[in-house]
């Protein structure tokens, strides 16, 4: 080891170094904490809580997307694009506003700039009106009102017999009632 005449100590000795990537690696965690949002790490709320309308409640959110042909209130799986933007303009011709992150209304009309070549976006497209009898015979609804219903559905999973066997078919969900 050679030592350095004037300090007196060897080139070898590693302390200043160490306090310095302490000091950096503190500055570093104390600047990523400082970004870490505990919003971000949140699940997406229901899809019915993306919608507004004045003077309407959730109830009435709900029965109003299953009215338009959704297939479950709070999203689910849809088969096409398509599918999506039919409920979509649904709901807005019903009067409802789409809302965005943390409440912010949304361009109803963005859908169709996006995908200008989906069939409902053509000009002699008709927008499917809400219905009491598309809601009250739902996939949704059908499997919350029947048993054999609910299991025809729920079949693919193992534990559609368990499921289906703990509901309550005399308490099917509101949206669901007439």
């Amino acid at each position: 080891m050679y030592y350095c005449i004037r300090e007196g100590r060897g080139y070898g000795d590693k302390a200043p170094m160490k306090m310095a990537n302490k000091i950096v690696i503190s500055c570093f965690l104390v600047g990523v904490s400082g970004c870490i949002n505990p919003e971000a790490f949140r699940p997406s709320p229901p899809y019915y809580e993306s919608w507004g309308k004045m003077g309407a409640t959730e109830l009435d959110v709900k029965k109003a997307l299953l009215e338009c042909g959704d297939t479950h209130p709070a999203g689910g799986p849809k088969e096409s694009l398509n599918e999506v933007a039919l409920v979509y303009y649904c709901m807005v011709g019903y009067g409802y506003t789409p809302r965005g992150f943390k409440g912010r209304i949304e361009d109803s009309t963005s859908l169709c700039r996006i995908h200008a070549d989906l069939p409902i976006c053509q000009p002699d497209a008709l927008v499917p009106k809400p219905s009491i009898e598309l809601r009250l015979n739902s996939r949704y609804c059908r499997q919350y009102l029947n048993y054999n219903d609910c299991l025809s559905y729920l079949s693919s999973s193992s534990v559609g017999v368990h499921v289906c066997s703990r509901r309550s078919y005399r308490a099917p969900p509101l949206e669901c009632l007439p």
